[in-house]
């Protein structure tokens, strides 16, 4: 197959050439990459000044568009941190309204770990944290002591170790904060009797592995 002429094909140029030839209206990209374009006639001065000032509506129209777009999720921002600072002030209220005990200045070791909490009409108490407190094996006695409680927050107490039966009798725990120990392990049945418990906190830790089985009973959990 020959791809080009026998003969020697001679193009003549046309006749009469249009002075300004029409520009084309409809080109959307244009590349000229790579090329050694020294001179430009006016026609297509006009053509790529057209084009410029194309690219500058779609340039506008977008930056126009994507302001909108943000205004739109800011106030959108807004209203979920509206709304999640009303929950937490909600909660904050109900919690000042719970009957509620400290305890401060608690100091024990792996070795003497036996501590017996106390308090006036202990069946009443629903929320109680710990305060500069050393803590680093946990028993079930508070729970045995305060049957009803709510909220219960060992946050920061130094707590390395979780027993089985620590929890066994909080049958009405909402809320347990374990957050910032040192804790390394949670035994599968840890939970088997909070029924109730809705929030589980125990960020800041050094749990490697959680079994699956743990988290059963929990709605809501933050790690």
């Amino acid at each position: 197959m020959k791809c080009v002429p026998d003969k020697e094909t001679i193009v003549d140029p046309p006749v009469n050439p249009p002075v300004n030839p029409p520009v084309n209206q409809e080109t959307a990209t244009l590349s000229l990459l790579t090329n050694l374009i020294s001179k430009m006639d006016s026609n297509s001065k006009n053509g790529f000044e057209q084009l410029g000032k194309k690219l500058d509506d779609i340039t506008d129209g977008f930056n126009e568009n994507i302001k909108k777009l943000e205004d739109k999720v800011d106030k959108k921002f807004e209203v979920i941190e509206e709304k999640v600072a009303d929950i937490v002030k909600d909660v904050d209220i109900n919690k000042k309204q719970l009957d509620a005990c400290e305890f401060s200045g608690i100091k024990l070791t792996r070795q003497y770990y036996d501590w017996q909490p106390t308090a006036d009409d202990a069946n009443a108490i629903e929320l109680i944290r710990f305060k500069d407190s050393v803590i680093p094996v946990l028993t079930d006695a508070v729970c045995k002591v305060f049957p009803n409680l709510m909220f219960l927050s060992l946050s920061r107490i130094g707590l390395e170790e979780i027993k089985e039966d620590n929890f066994d009798h909080c049958h009405n725990l909402r809320e347990l904060s374990l957050a910032k120990n040192k804790i390394k392990n949670i035994p599968v049945n840890t939970f088997k009797n909070t029924k109730n418990l809705q929030i589980l906190v125990f960020g800041d830790n050094q749990i490697e592995v959680l079994d699956e089985d743990l988290l059963v009973n929990l709605r809501d959990l933050y790690l």
